[in-house]
Parts: structure tokens; sequence; C-alpha cells
């Protein structure tokens, strides 16, 4: 089975990290491809991206207009004119060497329309992390997932949206798609957040996916990401302006923010309105329970004194009384190596590599680095037996009895 994947890569301003994004996807040992890198006006040395790679399978457009976040993956997905598998990708993302050819077998096991892969994660050098950060999942299972088991745990909190089917970390037939399209008014992203939008709409036009635990998808976390831009105490995100500026309407109940919990869940709430208003199945958002998330792990937890008028809000918009404590100004370093002296520290279900003691310049030496070890299964078996009854417990909860999946090892 040779089944046609498209790979877009939406970008503005970031070649620096998008040329080893483009490295990772043309890696593949596998013909029936597309890379589509969609430029969003960008004024650096992107439009070159072609001649230096010079691959047959490397595609390229461009919009000369500026477009929000949410028009420009519109834009993006434009590009796809063939039925196929479409994965997003963000910039600063890459995709393991075998990742084609193994959502190619899953393919050819389940006939499924949607895959959905784990996360390595990876943060790229910068002035906390002078050489990356690097996490990688060592599960082996392969879990078919029942979508509105899902959907209902995802609307109340009890799973978060990295279990559910976005197209950024999945694999989706664009005949799911085209359904979308058909509903949303010819637009499949339509939420500020637009990953976090496909990752409800998927799960919500189709019955069933697949989320396997040993990844082929790597999380890439820049200077240039929103995540990042979350983490710290400027509060004027370019993201929530763009999409102001842009004439983007937020949700009545989420005040514009670059705050983790408003502008995920935003997209949740965005969705569900939708198709009420179409007299589809839909479902509602726990907010007291998100209200005290975005409470108590993001801004107290995490210290992100700089969110507090966006929780005040939030908290006014709901009706919610609670007096919330306003936090000092305060540095804060997130340094994800907490200045470990070690290498490898083995978490359980994952090993996280240090910046300290190894190099991890770009995400192109990632892609090869976490392919070769989680091919060794001397060095890194699956470990799912090894963990604490506690955590064995919990994840049969979630996954055998709260969302209604089946597993297999492939």
């Amino acid at each position: 089975m040779n089944p046609k994947f498209y790979i877009v890569i939406p970008t503005r301003n970031r070649y620096n990290t998008l040329r080893y994004a483009v490295q990772t996807c043309l890696n593949q040992d596998y013909e029936n491809v597309e890379v589509i890198v969609s430029d969003n006006a960008s004024t650096d040395n992107t439009p070159q991206i072609t001649q230096v790679f010079n691959d047959k399978r490397l595609r390229y457009q461009r919009s000369e207009k500026l477009l929000p976040m949410l028009y420009s993956w519109e834009f993006a997905l434009s590009s796809v004119k063939e039925p196929g598998y479409v994965h997003f990708m963000g910039d600063d993302n890459g995709i393991t060497p075998d990742a084609l050819q193994r959502v190619s077998q899953l393919i050819e096991r389940t006939r499924l329309k949607i895959y959905l892969s784990s996360l390595i994660q990876y943060t790229w050098p910068n002035q906390t992390t002078k050489n990356g950060f690097l996490s990688i999942p060592k599960g082996e299972r392969v879990f078919v997932i029942n979508s509105a088991s899902a959907l209902k745990a995802a609307y109340n909190l009890t799973i978060g949206f990295d279990r559910m089917p976005t197209i950024n970390a999945s694999f989706v037939h664009t005949s799911v798609i085209d359904r979308i399209k058909d509903i949303f008014g010819g637009h499949y992203f339509i939420a500020s957040n637009p990953d976090v939008c496909s990752a409800v709409a998927n799960a919500c036009f189709e019955k069933e996916y697949v989320y396997t635990e040993r990844p082929f998808v790597i999380n890439g976390a820049s200077v240039h990401s929103n995540g990042m831009q979350g983490g710290n105490s400027n509060n004027k995100s370019s993201f929530v302006d763009d999409n102001i500026n842009g004439g983007y309407v937020y949700h009545p109940k989420f005040p514009p923010s670059k705050a983790y919990h408003l502008n995920v869940y935003e997209a949740f709430a965005k969705v569900s309105d939708y198709l009420k208003f179409k007299n589809i199945k839909s479902y509602s958002l726990n907010y007291p329970k998100l209200y005290r998330r975005f409470r108590d792990k993001e801004y107290l937890g995490m210290r992100r004194f700089w969110l507090y008028d966006d929780l005040v809000s939030f908290r006014n918009i709901l009706g919610i009384k609670d007096e919330v404590t306003k936090l000092p100004a305060e540095n804060i370093v997130n340094d994800p190596t907490k200045n470990s002296i070690r290498l490898i520290e083995n978490r359980g279900d994952s090993m996280a590599f240090y910046s300290n003691y190894i190099t991890l310049q770009d995400i192109n030496v990632i892609a090869h680095f976490s392919k070769d070890l989680l091919s060794n299964k001397d060095l890194l078996p699956s470990n799912f037996l090894k963990l604490s009854l506690k955590e064995r417990v919990k994840r049969f909860v979630i996954y055998r009895i709260v969302i209604k999946s089946k597993s297999f090892i492939m």
C-alpha cells in the first residue's frame, strides 16, 4: 500500500528553523508525499527554500498579504488538491525519518482515517537551554480510540487535548477534512488556535482514530512558538494582536489572551457553538473546572503573574465568586533542564536529555537521534510493565474505560 501524504508547513520569517523542519520531511524513504511550504508574506530567505533542497517532493506557495494564523493555515490547506492524508507541521517541528513508512503500515492494518502520534518534545537552543532539551516517550502500544468518549473526557478536562487528533500531531484523510468543511461553511479552521480546533472537529466527524505511543512527530519549542510567548511576562502577544487586527472575534466567554488554558479551550467552545448552531451533537465545557485549572496550574502554579488581569476577566465573565491572589512581579526562568548534572533522566515512560551534556542543535539532528534510540530495543524497551501500579491503573482507566479504546502492538 502506498497512500498519498501531504505535509503542510505554514511559516513566516522563520527560515532559521524552517530549513531543518523541511529536512526532516525530505529524509523520508517515501516518494508519494508532497511537502508544501506555505509562506505568509515572509521577508527573510523563506522563498529560497525550494532552491536549497531541489527535491521534486517539495512545493512552495506564498501569500503576499500578511494573514492572521487562522487564515494563514486555511490558505495553506488550499494547496492540498487530491485525496490523501494531511499533516500540518509547525516550522520549528519535525517528523522521524521512518514516520511515513510507519503511518503507511498503520493504515494497512487498521484502514482508519486519522493517525495520532505521541510527541517527542524538543526545546530549541535559546538563552536558557543553550544546547537544547529533549524528551522521548518510550511506549510501544497502539490504541484505537472511541472519538465520542474522548470528546466527553476532553470537554470535562479529564484528558488533555494532546490525546485528541489535532492535525499537527496526526495524519488526517482529506475525506474527513472535506466533511468538516461542508459543515463549517467551506472552512476547516474556525478558531484562533487552529490546531486545537482541528483536534475537536476531527473527533466530532470521525468515530474512531488511532493513537500510537511510539512517536513519529517531534514538537519543537523555539523562541518563535506561541507557547513560548505565553511563558514570558511581555503580555503583548503578536498572536492575539494579529487575530484581532485580522477581524477574528473571540468567543464571548474567553477574553483575548496568550494564556494556555484560554487559547486552547476557546477553540473547544467555538466548535461546540458552531455545531449547536447546525443542530449537530456537541459537548459543553466544564467551565468551573477550567477556571480552577487556569488559576491553580498556570497562574499560581507556574507563577505567571502577568496573567492576573486575564484570570480576573475570565472569572467575571463566568460569574464565579472567587478571591484571586495577585502575585508580585518577579523574574521567572523556565529551564526544563533544572541544571541537572545527569546526561539522561529515566522518567518511567520517557527519557529526558539535558542540554548541559549533549548538543541538540536542530530538529533534523533530533529526528535521526530519536529514530535510532527508539529502534534500539535493548537500550529502550517498552516500559509499561515497569511503571508503578498507580501509573498503570491510571493509564488503564484513561484509555480503556474513559475513552473506550482497544490496544495492540505493532
